[in-house]
Protein backbone atom coordinates (compact mmCIF):
# COMPACT_ATOMS: atom_id res chain seq x y z
CA UNK A 1 0.00 0.00 0.00
CA UNK A 2 2.75 2.19 0.99
CA UNK A 3 4.39 1.61 -2.80
CA UNK A 4 1.08 2.57 -4.44
CA UNK A 5 1.11 5.62 -2.57
CA UNK A 6 4.40 6.64 -2.38
CA UNK A 7 5.78 4.91 -5.69
CA UNK A 8 8.35 1.97 -5.80
CA UNK A 9 10.79 0.82 -3.60
CA UNK A 10 13.61 1.56 -6.10
CA UNK A 11 12.58 5.79 -5.57
CA UNK A 12 11.23 5.65 -1.78
CA UNK A 13 12.66 3.86 1.52
CA UNK A 14 9.20 2.94 2.96
CA UNK A 15 7.04 4.59 5.36
CA UNK A 16 3.96 4.11 7.96
CA UNK A 17 0.20 4.37 6.33
CA UNK A 18 -2.22 6.04 8.97
CA UNK A 19 -5.34 3.97 8.89
CA UNK A 20 -7.67 6.80 9.33
CA UNK A 21 -5.52 8.95 6.88
CA UNK A 22 -2.97 11.69 7.66
CA UNK A 23 -4.17 14.65 8.95
CA UNK A 24 -2.63 18.41 8.93
CA UNK A 25 -2.12 20.96 11.11
CA UNK A 26 -3.65 24.44 9.79
CA UNK A 27 0.00 26.18 11.15
CA UNK A 28 -1.96 30.11 11.20
CA UNK A 29 -4.82 28.33 13.47
CA UNK A 30 -2.09 26.66 15.62
CA UNK A 31 0.24 29.92 15.91
CA UNK A 32 -3.33 31.65 16.41
CA UNK A 33 -3.84 29.33 19.58
CA UNK A 34 -0.63 29.20 20.93
CA UNK A 35 -0.49 32.93 21.72
CA UNK A 36 -3.92 32.52 23.39
CA UNK A 37 -2.45 30.02 25.61
CA UNK A 38 0.75 32.26 26.05
CA UNK A 39 -0.88 35.33 26.89
CA UNK A 40 -3.57 33.22 29.54
CA UNK A 41 -0.21 31.21 31.44
CA UNK A 42 1.07 35.30 32.07
CA UNK A 43 -2.22 36.77 33.08
CA UNK A 44 -2.57 38.83 30.21
CA UNK A 45 0.73 40.38 30.61
CA UNK A 46 2.42 38.83 27.28
CA UNK A 47 2.80 41.39 24.54
CA UNK A 48 3.29 40.80 21.08
CA UNK A 49 5.90 43.66 19.64
CA UNK A 50 7.34 44.16 16.55
CA UNK A 51 10.68 46.20 15.99
CA UNK A 52 10.10 48.63 13.29
CA UNK A 53 13.46 50.21 12.93
CA UNK A 54 15.46 46.96 13.47
CA UNK A 55 17.12 46.94 10.69
CA UNK A 56 20.44 49.00 10.02
CA UNK A 57 23.03 49.91 7.78
CA UNK A 58 26.27 48.17 9.77
CA UNK A 59 26.91 44.99 11.81
CA UNK A 60 27.81 47.97 14.16
CA UNK A 61 24.96 49.73 14.31
CA UNK A 62 23.01 46.34 14.69
CA UNK A 63 24.46 45.13 17.57
CA UNK A 64 24.21 48.74 19.87
CA UNK A 65 20.75 48.72 18.71
CA UNK A 66 19.78 45.44 19.67
CA UNK A 67 21.89 45.83 22.98
CA UNK A 68 20.02 49.25 24.23
CA UNK A 69 16.52 47.69 23.01
CA UNK A 70 17.17 44.38 25.15
CA UNK A 71 18.29 46.39 28.17
CA UNK A 72 14.38 46.33 29.75
CA UNK A 73 14.37 42.30 29.70
CA UNK A 74 16.12 40.13 32.39
CA UNK A 75 16.17 37.08 29.86
CA UNK A 76 16.24 37.18 25.93
CA UNK A 77 15.63 34.03 23.81
CA UNK A 78 16.73 34.20 20.31
CA UNK A 79 14.77 32.67 18.18
CA UNK A 80 13.80 34.26 15.10
CA UNK A 81 15.08 31.21 12.71
CA UNK A 82 16.31 32.34 9.59
CA UNK A 83 15.70 36.57 10.58
CA UNK A 84 18.78 36.24 13.05
CA UNK A 85 21.05 35.88 10.44
CA UNK A 86 19.29 37.89 7.45
CA UNK A 87 18.66 41.04 9.88
CA UNK A 88 22.22 40.48 11.46
CA UNK A 89 21.00 40.27 14.90
CA UNK A 90 23.60 37.85 16.29
CA UNK A 91 26.82 38.77 16.01
CA UNK A 92 29.46 36.71 17.31
CA UNK A 93 27.23 33.52 17.97
CA UNK A 94 26.90 33.44 14.20
CA UNK A 95 30.58 33.09 13.94
CA UNK A 96 31.00 29.10 12.77
CA UNK A 97 27.21 28.57 12.98
CA UNK A 98 26.99 24.87 12.42
CA UNK A 99 24.07 25.43 10.51
CA UNK A 100 22.88 26.59 6.67
CA UNK A 101 20.19 29.00 5.15
CA UNK A 102 18.71 26.73 2.49
CA UNK A 103 15.44 28.41 0.42
CA UNK A 104 12.41 26.05 0.12
CA UNK A 105 9.64 27.01 -2.83
CA UNK A 106 6.34 25.11 -2.64
CA UNK A 107 3.72 25.09 -5.42
CA UNK A 108 0.42 25.60 -4.90
CA UNK A 109 -1.65 23.57 -7.04
CA UNK A 110 -5.39 23.18 -7.66
CA UNK A 111 -7.79 20.40 -9.74
CA UNK A 112 -10.86 20.67 -10.75
CA UNK A 113 -13.59 20.10 -8.94
CA UNK A 114 -15.23 17.04 -11.28
CA UNK A 115 -11.63 15.55 -11.72
CA UNK A 116 -11.05 14.85 -8.25
CA UNK A 117 -14.57 13.64 -7.44
CA UNK A 118 -14.11 11.11 -10.87
CA UNK A 119 -10.95 10.22 -10.21
CA UNK A 120 -10.37 7.25 -7.50
CA UNK A 121 -6.27 8.75 -7.60
CA UNK A 122 -6.99 11.85 -5.95
CA UNK A 123 -6.89 11.42 -1.80
CA UNK A 124 -7.43 14.32 0.19
CA UNK A 125 -4.91 13.93 2.90
CA UNK A 126 -1.61 13.97 3.58
CA UNK A 127 1.70 12.61 2.10
CA UNK A 128 5.22 13.30 3.37
CA UNK A 129 7.80 10.87 2.26
CA UNK A 130 11.21 13.54 1.63
CA UNK A 131 8.59 16.14 -0.09
CA UNK A 132 5.12 16.49 1.23
CA UNK A 133 1.86 16.93 -0.81
CA UNK A 134 -0.55 18.10 1.61
CA UNK A 135 -3.88 19.27 1.36
CA UNK A 136 -5.08 23.11 1.97
CA UNK A 137 -8.33 24.62 3.60
CA UNK A 138 -9.30 25.91 0.13
CA UNK A 139 -11.13 22.78 -1.59
CA UNK A 140 -8.94 20.51 -4.19
CA UNK A 141 -6.06 22.60 -3.40
CA UNK A 142 -3.01 20.94 -2.21
CA UNK A 143 0.80 22.12 -1.37
CA UNK A 144 3.97 20.58 -2.46
CA UNK A 145 7.33 20.81 -1.48
CA UNK A 146 9.93 21.96 -0.90
CA UNK A 147 12.69 22.71 -2.72
CA UNK A 148 16.47 22.74 -1.26
CA UNK A 149 18.34 25.51 -2.91
CA UNK A 150 22.31 26.43 -1.37
CA UNK A 151 22.49 29.03 -4.44
CA UNK A 152 22.42 32.50 -4.03
CA UNK A 153 20.03 33.04 -6.85
CA UNK A 154 16.57 31.26 -6.49
CA UNK A 155 15.24 29.03 -9.03
CA UNK A 156 12.68 30.36 -11.15
CA UNK A 157 9.33 29.19 -11.41
CA UNK A 158 9.55 26.84 -14.39
CA UNK A 159 12.87 25.18 -12.16
CA UNK A 160 10.99 24.55 -8.83
CA UNK A 161 7.86 22.44 -11.03
CA UNK A 162 10.51 20.70 -12.28
CA UNK A 163 12.63 20.22 -9.38
CA UNK A 164 9.48 18.66 -7.07
CA UNK A 165 7.78 16.88 -10.14
CA UNK A 166 10.86 15.18 -10.29
CA UNK A 167 11.40 14.14 -7.20
CA UNK A 168 7.46 13.51 -5.83
CA UNK A 169 5.52 12.50 -8.62
CA UNK A 170 5.03 9.29 -7.42
CA UNK A 171 3.65 10.42 -4.44
CA UNK A 172 0.53 12.33 -6.01
CA UNK A 173 0.37 11.57 -9.95
CA UNK A 174 -3.06 13.08 -10.79
CA UNK A 175 -2.23 16.22 -8.91
CA UNK A 176 0.76 16.52 -11.20
CA UNK A 177 -1.39 15.35 -14.55
CA UNK A 178 -4.27 17.26 -13.93
CA UNK A 179 -3.32 19.98 -11.51
CA UNK A 180 -2.86 23.82 -12.15
CA UNK A 181 -0.15 25.72 -10.64
CA UNK A 182 -1.89 28.90 -8.96
CA UNK A 183 1.13 30.18 -7.03
CA UNK A 184 4.80 29.71 -5.28
CA UNK A 185 5.53 30.60 -1.25
CA UNK A 186 8.90 30.85 -0.59
CA UNK A 187 10.84 30.40 2.99
CA UNK A 188 14.06 29.81 4.40
CA UNK A 189 15.16 26.95 6.92
CA UNK A 190 18.01 27.21 9.29
CA UNK A 191 19.45 23.64 8.72
CA UNK A 192 21.63 22.79 10.88
CA UNK A 193 24.80 20.40 10.26
CA UNK A 194 23.83 16.58 10.00
CA UNK A 195 24.93 14.18 13.29
CA UNK A 196 24.90 11.04 14.58
CA UNK A 197 20.70 11.41 15.32
CA UNK A 198 20.45 13.90 11.73
CA UNK A 199 19.74 17.68 12.12
CA UNK A 200 19.19 18.39 15.73
CA UNK A 201 18.13 21.83 16.80
CA UNK A 202 20.51 24.50 18.49
CA UNK A 203 19.21 25.47 22.11
CA UNK A 204 21.04 26.51 24.88
CA UNK A 205 22.91 29.48 26.89
CA UNK A 206 24.52 31.64 24.16
CA UNK A 207 28.63 31.35 24.18
CA UNK A 208 29.38 34.87 24.04
CA UNK A 209 26.62 36.84 25.90
CA UNK A 210 27.38 39.98 23.74
CA UNK A 211 23.87 40.85 23.35
CA UNK A 212 22.32 40.14 26.58
CA UNK A 213 23.93 38.76 29.77
CA UNK A 214 21.45 36.02 30.49
CA UNK A 215 20.79 35.34 26.61
CA UNK A 216 19.87 31.88 25.18
CA UNK A 217 19.35 30.48 21.97
CA UNK A 218 16.38 28.25 20.44
CA UNK A 219 17.15 27.76 16.29
CA UNK A 220 17.85 25.89 13.56
CA UNK A 221 14.67 23.29 13.94
CA UNK A 222 15.28 22.74 10.08
CA UNK A 223 11.81 23.05 9.04
CA UNK A 224 10.23 20.63 12.12
CA UNK A 225 9.58 23.17 14.23
CA UNK A 226 6.33 21.53 14.86
CA UNK A 227 7.91 18.59 15.58
CA UNK A 228 10.61 20.14 17.82
CA UNK A 229 9.03 23.01 19.38
CA UNK A 230 7.11 21.71 22.15
CA UNK A 231 9.96 19.54 24.17
CA UNK A 232 12.91 21.45 23.31
CA UNK A 233 10.74 24.76 24.23
CA UNK A 234 9.67 23.14 27.43
CA UNK A 235 13.32 22.55 28.18
CA UNK A 236 14.18 25.20 27.66
CA UNK A 237 11.29 27.23 29.85
CA UNK A 238 12.43 24.67 32.52
CA UNK A 239 16.45 25.71 32.25
CA UNK A 240 15.94 29.32 32.22
CA UNK A 241 13.27 29.13 35.23
CA UNK A 242 15.60 27.40 37.21
CA UNK A 243 18.67 29.09 35.93
CA UNK A 244 20.49 26.17 34.92
CA UNK A 245 21.15 25.30 31.72
CA UNK A 246 21.90 21.14 32.70
CA UNK A 247 18.38 21.25 32.71
CA UNK A 248 18.21 20.90 29.07
CA UNK A 249 21.16 17.98 29.35
CA UNK A 250 19.03 15.96 32.06
CA UNK A 251 15.52 15.75 29.37
CA UNK A 252 18.15 15.96 25.78
CA UNK A 253 21.58 14.45 26.36
CA UNK A 254 23.07 15.83 23.29
CA UNK A 255 21.45 19.03 22.81
CA UNK A 256 24.92 21.01 23.04
CA UNK A 257 26.36 19.16 20.13
CA UNK A 258 26.57 22.60 18.41
CA UNK A 259 28.40 24.02 21.51
CA UNK A 260 31.09 21.16 21.20
CA UNK A 261 31.27 21.75 17.82
CA UNK A 262 31.25 26.09 17.95
CA UNK A 263 34.21 25.55 20.90
CA UNK A 264 36.41 22.52 19.15
CA UNK A 265 37.20 25.33 16.18
CA UNK A 266 38.35 27.88 18.89
CA UNK A 267 40.79 25.71 20.47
Amino acid sequence: EIQERCGSSSSNLGGIVLSSGCKVIHVPTYLQGLWKACQHMSNGTAIWSIEENASSSSATESKDFWKQRLLQFDTVIFAAGSALFHDSILHKDAIDFPADLVRGQSIEVSVQQNDAVSSSDFRNEATLCGKYVVPLPKQNHVLIGATHEFKPDPLNEQEVVEDLRVKCYNMSPFVWESGIVHKITEGYRVQTTRGKYGRMPIIGKSLYNDLHTNSWLFTGLSSRGLVYHGVYGNALSQAILKGDENEIIDKIPDAFWWKDRKTSKLR
